[in-house]
């Protein structure tokens, strides 16, 4: 990536993309799998919106509320809305339904399986 920023944009705010891809860790922090018993794969996004900027050095803050949980072959998919927000900020930085596949680790240690294409 080359481009400059245009004039008058932020040095220091940080990509949408960025705030996004720390989901993953954040729910680990907040809702952790024990890797002996099951493990979790993304599954996909239901919907993203970023609202209002995050800047470098502001405390994210995640709430992940959990919409549903359905069977899904020898899993389950959880569908998650995720918000994102900074203390003291009238608005969120970030909402995203994130659908998670949840699978057991087999008793011989080996994985379960993993979703098929039907949904």
């Amino acid at each position: 990536y080359t481009s400059p920023d245009p004039p008058g944009f932020p040095a220091d705010v940080v990509e949408g993309f960025h705030i996004l891809s720390l989901l993953d860790a954040m729910l680990t922090m907040v809702r952790p799998v024990d890797p002996m018993t099951a493990f979790g794969l993304n599954y996909g996004l239901n919907h993203v919106r970023w609202i209002s900027p995050a800047f470098i050095g502001e405390e994210l803050r995640p709430r992940f509320e959990c919409l549903e949980v359905t069977s899904k072959d020898d899993g389950w998919r959880v569908t998650y809305r995720c918000t994102v927000t900074v203390e003291d900020r009238p608005r969120p930085i970030m909402i995203a339904e994130w659908v998670v596949y949840i699978s057991p680790v087999l008793e011989s240690g080996d994985r379960g399986g993993t979703p098929t294409e039907n949904h």
